[in-house]
């Protein structure tokens, strides 16, 4: 990059950066905000105004007071199973609207949700359970299989001397009494619409929390092994979600397409945060499907979208669709899109403006790409990355270790090396950690 272009570069990342410092500053650690409290701030502002479109449901809207109103039931109904502030109830449901409303319901209590990823059965769903300490599941009809292929495992881990369940019994969702000296049995419910139907709503109060407290654990991939529960905190969720706005210019009338999972960050905080927070709405969908997309960004009157690399791809891949270039998309954020699927999905569904980043659910820095520029995931200025304690350091790949000197020290890397960005972790860029103490130290 030319001194020049790298000095527009530079005012144009400094001054997002500007526009973002007050949600920083507003979010920072310790202060008395949470997101059940803003949430509740925009349900009383825009109580008529549409928070969630359902496409998978024949397109069912639900108003932002309609999701308070649940979330109030939610919490009311919790609050009577005894579940309270610090406790962790495990969610197993697929992308609806009732997905956020539980979860807001619940963290209107102090409650945390353990966010569980729907494709998980067996051992893997039955670690997920057991590794966040989660006494409490919420588990959708839909999945009532899957949880069942988990049981078997939970009550081995018992047997060894682990933190376990046992079966509710009936599908009612009452208590179990057989309970033991190592916290209890887990508690299930496998109707809950059934336990909040004769319910009466009501004005979502949430209680008093700080931005420290978790609000979330949301799983790493388990690629290398079992899923890790990531601590997310009200906080990470309040500066995630609120510095997009900025970047996207949401307004109330834009609309963001989730296909992505709710269990994750990308779709579960940023995608249906970003929008919510502002008063804007979102357009769910179970899942990703190519075929469909183009239906209902148009049908549903989407203008943004929030991808992953491969849902691009996909789309590329896709044969022509009437409607591909009829849509009202204006901005497409994500991470993972590679240089030869860009310029095609930009110019082929005439997509003004992508926003590429770099980010991890456990981690404490960010990287955005605010220059458009095909193939990268962003940069920093120097003076910045030096301010807020971001470096890259030399990296081998064969051995996939951070190579050091003699003495033991990381290598900063020079332009075209291959790299590593590590931060240092500080009260203003924490490392919040995982469920489990060993995990977290390692």
């Amino acid at each position: 990059m030319r001194l020049g272009q790298r000095l527009v570069s530079d005012f144009r990342y400094l001054r997002s950066v500007a526009a973002m410092a007050p949600t920083a500053i507003q979010n920072r650690p310790g202060i008395g905000r949470s997101v059940p409290a803003e949430l509740a701030k925009v349900i009383t502002r825009h109580p008529d105004r549409i928070a969630i479109v359902d496409a998978s449901d024949d397109g069912r809207e639900v108003t932002f007071a309609e999701l308070g109103d649940r979330a109030a039931r939610v919490a009311a109904w919790a609050s009577e199973q005894g579940i309270g502030r610090g406790d962790v109830v495990a969610l197993l449901m697929p992308n609806r609207p009732e997905y956020v409303s539980t979860w807001l319901g619940l963290a209107g209590l102090g409650t945390v949700t353990a966010l569980i990823n729907t494709n998980l059965t067996g051992e893997s769903l039955a670690h997920s359970v057991s590794v966040a300490g989660a006494r409490h599941v919420i588990v959708d009809p839909e999945l009532a299989d899957a949880w069942a292929s988990a049981r078997a495992h939970i009550d081995r881990s018992e047997d060894s001397g682990e933190d376990r369940g046992e079966d509710s019994g009936e599908d009612s969702g009452e208590d179990s009494d057989d309970r033991d000296d190592r916290g209890g049995a887990i508690t299930e419910w496998h109707d809950l619409e059934a336990e909040l139907a004769d319910r009466p709503g009501g004005e979502f109060e949430p209680v008093p929390l700080t931005t420290d407290d978790p609000l979330f654990f949301i799983y790493t991939s388990g690629t290398t092994g079992l899923p890790k529960a990531a601590r997310f905190t009200h906080g990470k969720f309040l500066l995630a979600a609120g510095a997009i706005p900025r970047l996207l210019g949401i307004g109330p009338d834009d609309r963001m397409y989730v296909p992505l999972p709710l269990y994750h960050t990308a779709g579960g905080v940023m995608a249906l945060g970003a929008p919510l927070l502002r008063g804007a709405g979102v357009v769910l969908t179970r899942k990703f499907s190519a075929s469909r997309f183009w239906d209902d960004c148009v049908t549903h009157r989407a203008t943004m979208f929030q991808y992953i690399g491969e849902l691009c791809r996909y789309l590329v891949n896709s044969p022509p669709h009437p409607l591909e270039r009829a849509h009202e998309l204006r901005v497409v954020i994500g991470n993972g899109l590679r240089p030869d699927v860009w310029e095609e999905f930009q110019e082929r569904f005439l997509i003004d403006r992508i926003i590429e980043f770099y980010g991890a659910t456990e981690g404490n820095t960010t990287l955005i790409n605010l220059d458009g520029k095909v193939g990268s995931l962003g940069r920093m200025p120097a003076r910045l990355a030096r301010a807020a304690g971001l470096h890259l350091v030399e990296y081998d790949i064969e051995t996939d270790e951070v190579r050091r000197t003699p003495e033991g020290r990381c290598v900063e890397v020079g332009n075209d090396t291959p790299g590593e960005a590590i931060a240092r972790i500080t009260k203003a860029t924490p490392f919040d950690g995982y469920s489990d103490r060993d995990a977290t130290e390692t």
